[in-house]
This record gives structure tokens, C-alpha cells and sequence, in this order.
């Protein structure tokens, strides 16, 4: 049986250590991040606005409820992140991997997933109003209540996409979602 002392004891050194990666995160020259790998952080809540992650290693990463807005993430690795209530209004995401990625709830309004993979990934409830889905891969992937107002969708593989709720869906984009 788990010592009270010590899991409380350790959950006050985890949040010291978050805290103290909050401060290291604002000395940061967020360019120096373009390729590196920073697979499995959990860097939730954190202010990243106009990061530069291109190319980068994501996989595993939390990015929930962080703001990324007009970050660039083109050719990013972000399987299986979790990015669900992150601002990414404005952002770079195309040609990014976002295979089963939690992006429910998130603000992808105005970003760029072109040519974007989401397959299997959580969008329900985000908002990708004026978001441009071209060309990207939204196989199996979950748009229920999504707001999809004036977004995108021309040549987009919507195989298996779940439409339910969405918002904003053409006559076009609703044939392709059955």
C-alpha cells in the first residue's frame, strides 16, 4: 500500500518541475525546436504561440489546452498527441501527420492542413471554420460537432469521417461524408 507522505510528497516535486519547465519554456528560442524530438512531453496549459515545430517529433505529446496559435508544425510527427481544447487558430499544419490525435474541442480556425493526415483523429466539437482541409486525409476520423463554416475540403478522402453534428457542411462536403 502507497505511502500518503509520499505520493503527496511527489506530486508537489512534479508540479515544482512543471513550473519549473514553464520557466525555462519562456527563455526558449522556440526556432532552435524546427526537427527536434520532443516525443511523450506533457506540456498542457503552456503558452506557445507562434512556435516553430516544423518537422518535428511529436508523437505522444500533450498539447492540451495550450495556445499554438499561428505556430508552424508543417511535416510534424503529431500521432497520437493530445491537442484537444489547444488554440491552433492560424496555424501551420500542413502535410502533418495527425493520425489518431486528440483535437477535440480545439480551435483550428483559419489553419492550414493541407495535404494533413487525420486519419482516426478526434476533432469533435473543434472549430476549423475557414480552415483549409485540401488534399488532407480525414479517414475514419471524428467531425461530430464540428464547426466547418466556410473550411476547405476540395479533394479531401472522407472515407468512413463521421459528419454527425458538423456544421458549416456544403451539399458537396455532405455527400462526401455519407
Amino acid at each position: 500500500m502507497a505511502d500518503d507522505r509520499a505520493i503527496e510528497q511527489f506530486k508537489s516535486e512534479y508540479l515544482r518541475f512543471q513550473d519549473y519547465l514553464r520557466e525555462c519554456i519562456q527563455k526558449f528560442d522556440w526556432q532552435s525546436f524546427e526537427g527536434a524530438d520532443l516525443s511523450g512531453l506533457d506540456l498542457s496549459g503552456f503558452d506557445l504561440s507562434g512556435v516553430n515545430l516544423a518537422g518535428a517529433d511529436l508523437r505522444y505529446i500533450d498539447l492540451s489546452d495550450c495556445d499554438l496559435s499561428d505556430g508552424n508544425f508543417a511535416k510534424a510527427d503529431l500521432t497520437e498527441a493530445d491537442l484537444s481544447g489547444a488554440d491552433l487558430s492560424g496555424a501551420t499544419l500542413t502535410e502533418t501527420n495527425l493520425t489518431e490525435a486528440d483535437l477535440s474541442e480545439a480551435d483550428l480556425s483559419t489553419a492550414d492542413l493541407f495535404a494533413a493526415n487525420l486519419t482516426e483523429a478526434d476533432l469533435a466539437e473543434a472549430d476549423l471554420s475557414e480552415a483549409n482541409l485540401s488534399n488532407a486525409n480525414l479517414t475514419e476520423a471524428d467531425f461530430s460537432e464540428t464547426d466547418l463554416t466556410d473550411a476547405k475540403l476540395d479533394g479531401a478522402n472522407t472515407t468512413e469521417t463521421d459528419f454527425e453534428g458538423a456544421i458549416g457542411l456544403e451539399e458537396e462536403g455532405d455527400e462526401a461524408a455519407e
